[in-house]
């Protein structure tokens, strides 16, 4: 199974922002707790209902993130940069505030360094081809 190593995303958080890791709302130890308590809690506890995992652990490698995990994982890196601002006087949070942190994460922080990646390159030039059309309209349903 495909999967993000704790590595991996330690370099990826160190490459989003040189402001991202300031070592006051959020030091590089923070991320490590933070990939362990999703990897750890994905694998004990499922978050519908508290019954186990209904992804087995051989397919759901024990140290390394899937695409859910990996996409948590970006939301709470979110909610801690911004955990002191987002906690209201009465103790509490509102979840106008939880999205607004996300919202200002991936537009100050993430979506410059993630807009390198160009996924659609194999796409543009393998599968979207006058080829492959002839291929599928001449032998069947489009996949």
């Amino acid at each position: 199974m495909p999967s993000v190593g704790r590595n991996l995303l330690t370099e990826t958080v160190m490459k989003l922002d040189e402001n991202f890791i300031d070592y006051k709302s959020v030091k590089l130890s923070d991320i490590d707790l933070i990939a362990i308590k999703i990897n750890t809690t994905s694998q004990v506890f499922h978050p519908i209902g508290g019954k186990p995992p209904s992804v087995p652990p051989a397919i759901n490698p024990e140290r390394n993130m899937i695409r859910y995990q990996f996409l948590e994982f970006l939301v709470r890196i979110a909610i801690e940069r911004q955990g002191k601002r987002i906690r209201n006087k009465g103790g509490g949070t509102d979840d106008r505030h939880y999205f607004d942190a996300i919202k200002k994460f991936f537009e100050v922080y993430a979506l410059a360094y993630f807009a390198t990646f160009d996924s659609h390159t194999w796409r543009r030039q393998r599968y979207w081809t006058h080829d492959v059309e002839l291929i599928l309209i001449k032998h069947g349903r489009p996949i």
